[in-house]
């Protein structure tokens, strides 16, 4: 039985990193129209649109498999709820990046796979943000098994 979270957070949809995709795609579609030409153009533009689509659909939670919801345990363990309405469960991945503005939280399922939550500041309401970035910082880190 899991360990009882002692960090329960709801995720919404980030303005600042909406913005900073629409910013960073914009870049390559004026890079695209400024270095190239022909078919070429077109193609890179189609690249990038398909690009910016599935990028800001996954900003903005709608994905079925986007994470909406984290329980944080002590022990490494992480539960979240998708968008689909299903709970999974996993541990804390080793990889994560703190600063004021910006949390990466890599999360892995049973079957080992990574998944990156991507959360700025207005991700989450102030106050949970900074016990986010807090628990992460200061968490205890859970023992490494030993190579054979």
């Amino acid at each position: 039985m899991p360990a009882t979270p002692s960090l329960r957070l709801n995720l919404r949809p980030s303005r600042c990193l909406v913005a900073a995709l629409a910013l960073v795609h914009s870049l390559a579609f004026a890079a695209a129209s400024i270095g190239l030409d022909g078919w070429q153009r077109y193609a890179i533009w189609a690249l990038v649109l398909a690009s910016l689509v599935g990028t800001l659909a996954r900003a903005f939670l709608l994905t079925p498999y986007q994470a909406v919801s984290l329980e944080l345990s002590e022990d490494g363990h992480v539960s979240w709820k998708n968008r689909d309405g299903k709970w999974r469960e996993g541990s804390l991945g080793a990889n994560q990046f703190v600063s004021p503005a910006l949390a990466v939280v890599e999360l892995r399922d049973d079957k080992d796979h990574a998944r990156r939550l991507v959360l700025m500041a207005d991700s989450l309401p102030p106050e949970d943000f900074r016990r986010l970035r807090v628990w992460l910082r200061w968490r205890p880190s859970a023992p490494r098994p030993k190579p054979e």
